[in-house]
C-alpha cells in the first residue's frame, strides 16, 4: 500500500513523514500536536500523498471525547482532525519497524529533502510507540535507518523536529551527512505537556511542538537557525537542542516544509506546562469527576489504577534489580542521568522488556537504571538478576 500510495512523488522536491507513538486519551496531545502539522503541510501545498502519517487513530473516536470526530489543538477548538483516510500507518501499524522501513523505503531521490517530526513520551536512547504495538523505537536502529538513507543517495537534507522526553538522548548518536535534529529535550530531561482544555478534559499540546508550529505559522520563511533559537528561547520548561549539520541553519524550512498562501499569525502566549506524568494524572482526574457519562468515568477510574498498579510494579522491580546486582550502589543507580549509553544497554533493554511487558510511557525515563548498570556490570549479570527478579 504504501510503495503504490507513493510511488508517482518519486520526482517531489519535498517529503514529509509525521508520527505520534502513543494511544489512550489522555495522550490526546500527541495525535493532536501531529494532526495539527499535517494540516500545515497541506497548506504550504503538500498533496496527501507527499505525507506518510502514523498514528494510532483512537483520539478522534474515543468514548472520553466530548467533541465526538474532532480534534483540536488550541482553546478555539478548530477541528484539526484530517480524518482517517489521511493515516498511512493506523493501530497496530504504528510500529517501530514499520517506522524504520518508511524511512528506508521512500520513494525520493538525492534532489528531495525530507521532513521528519515525532510526538510522543521518549527515555534514555527510545522513543515509544503506542501500548500493544511491539518493541520501542531505539536509538541506534533508528540512526541505522538514516544510514541507509544515505548509503541509498535517497535524500537532499533531512530536517528533523523530535518531540520527546530525553529526545538529545536519541540525536546525539545521528552521524548520517546532510541532517538536522532538533529536540525538544536535552539527554537527561523531560519535556512538558501543556494547555489544559477543561472542555474537553486533558491537554491539548507539549510546550516545544506548540512553539514550533506557532513558528512555521508566523515565520514561514525563516531560516532552520532562526526556528532553533526562536523556539529554544520561548521553551522554559526543557532545554531544546540542535544536533547535526551546523551549515543548514542558514537553510529556510520552506525548503523543507513549503509556503502556505497567508500567514497565519498565531498569538505568542505564555503557556501552563505540566511534566508528562503530570499530564497523565490530570486527565484521568478530570474524567473521573466531570465527564458526563457514568461510563466513561468508571472506564477512568479503571485506568487511573492500571496506569499507578503498572508504576507501582516496575518501580518495585526496578529497585530489586538494582539491590541485586549492585546493592550499594543501588539508589545511585536508580537516579543518576550522567552515564553514557552503550550497546550492552540495548541488549539488557531488549530483554528486561520482554520479561516484564507493558510499562507507562511516563515511566520510560525510569530506564536510566539499566544504562547505569550495563555501563559498569557484565550484560550476563544483569540479566539474571532480571530473570531472578521477574
Amino acid at each position: 500500500m504504501f510503495v503504490l500510495a507513493l510511488a508517482h512523488t518519486a520526482f517531489s522536491a519535498k517529503m514529509a513523514v509525521l508520527i505520534s507513538g502513543s494511544n489512550g486519551f489522555y495522550n490526546y496531545r500527541h495525535q493532536a500536536d501531529i494532526s495539527n502539522m499535517y494540516n500545515q503541510l497541506l497548506k504550504r501545498g503538500f498533496g496527501q500523498e507527499q505525507i506518510v502519517q502514523m498514528c494510532y487513530d483512537d483520539i478522534a473516536s474515543a468514548s472520553q471525547n466530548p467533541f465526538k470526530g474532532q480534534i483540536f489543538h488550541t482553546l478555539e477548538h478548530k477541528n484539526i482532525y484530517p480524518g482517517s483516510a489521511s493515516i498511512s500507518y493506523k493501530g497496530k501499524q504504528v510500529t517501530a519497524k514499520n517506522f524504520y522501513d518508511v524511512l528506508t523505503g521512500l520513494p525520493t531521490t538525492s534532489e528531495d529533502n525530507v521532513y521528519i517530526y515525532y510526538d510522543n513520551h521518549g527515555g534514555p536512547g527510545i522513543l515509544g510507540v503506542p501500548d500493544g504495538c511491539g518493541g520501542y523505537i531505539t536509538a541506534k536502529e533508528l540512526s541505522a535507518a538514516f544510514d541507509t538513507m544515505a548509503s541509498k543517495n535517497n535524500y537532499k537534507y533531512i530536517f528533523f523536529g523530535l518531540e520527546a522526553c530525553y529526545s538529545g538522548s536519541i540525536a546525539e548518536i545521528f552521524k548520517a551527512p546532510r541532517m538536522v535534529t532538533i529536540t525538544a529535550a536535552n539527554n537527561k530531561e523531560s519535556s512538558y505537556a501543556a494547555v489544559m482544555d477543561s472542555a474537553v478534559g486533558t491537554y491539548l499540546t507539549n510546550e516545544f511542538s506548540n512553539y514550533w508550529m506557532a513558528e512555521m505559522d508566523n515565520n514561514p520563511e525563516e531560516t532552520i537557525g532562526d526556528i532553533f533559537e526562536n523556539v529554544k528561547s520561548k521553551t522554559k520548561g526543557s532545554h531544546v537542542c540542535f544536533y547535526g549539520d551546523a551549515s543548514m541553519k542558514t537553510m529556510k524550512i520552506s525548503e523543507f516544509l513549503g509556503t502556505p498562501n497567508k500567514i497565519e499569525h498565531v498569538p505568542n502566549r505564555l503557556l501552563d506546562i505540566v511534566p508528562q506524568e503530570v499530564a497523565t494524572k490530570t486527565t484521568l482526574q478530570y474524567l473521573i469527576f466531570n465527564h458526563d457519562d457514568l461510563s466513561v468515568r468508571a472506564r477512568a477510574r479503571l485506568e487511573k489504577h492500571r496506569v499507578e498498579a503498572l508504576t507501582k510494579r516496575l518501580d518495585i522491580v526496578l529497585e530489586e534489580i538494582a539491590k541485586s546486582v549492585d546493592a550499594k550502589n543501588f539508589e545511585l543507580n536508580l537516579s543518576a542521568k550522567d552515564t553514557k549509553i552503550n550497546d550492552a544497554y540495548y541488549q539488557v533493554l531488549n530483554h528486561f522488556f520482554n520479561k516484564f511487558g507493558e510499562i507507562n510511557g511516563d515511566d520510560l525515563p525510569k530506564m536510566f537504571l539499566f544504562v547505569n548498570l550495563a555501563a559498569k556490570h557484565p550484560v550476563k549479570e544483569i540479566i539474571a538478576a532480571i530473570d531472578a527478579t521477574l
